[in-house]
């Protein structure tokens, strides 16, 4: 599974930045340590719009859903498996109808305007 594989690679990631870092790992970061899992979120229906999805995404949590991700992150060490995680995920936020495709393409008009704005002599 691509999360099992990325989680993976983060975990390794880490042990080899504690290393280099701190000296010595005693024991390994495990799922205990640093626990993840992928959340059912909106998807884009097309190949243009990742960078406005990953934005909004940003946006969306940094500016409205900071606190449920901090509760979120407080409580991560109590999950059991990755199906408890998701079922506080979208507790706490929202399932994966976080918000609209209408949304994308109104932040794709903004970025689009700010853009011919920034290009204007």
């Amino acid at each position: 599974q691509r999360t099992a594989k990325v989680l993976r690679v983060l975990r390794a990631f880490l042990e080899e930045e504690w290393k280099a870092r701190r000296g010595p790992l005693v024991g390994k970061v495990s799922a205990k340590v640093v626990y993840g899992f992928s959340p059912r979120v909106p998807e884009q229906n097309n190949t243009c719009d990742c960078g406005v999805f990953l934005l909004h995404f940003f946006q969306r949590i940094l500016v409205q859903e900071l606190a449920a991700f901090d509760t979120f992150v407080h409580h991560a060490t109590r999950f059991t498996d990755d199906k408890a995680a998701r079922i506080h995920f979208a507790c706490l936020v929202g399932d994966e109808k976080w918000f609209s495709l209408r949304e994308i393409v109104e932040k794709r008009a903004a970025i689009r305007d700010c853009l011919r704005l920034r290009t204007l002599p």
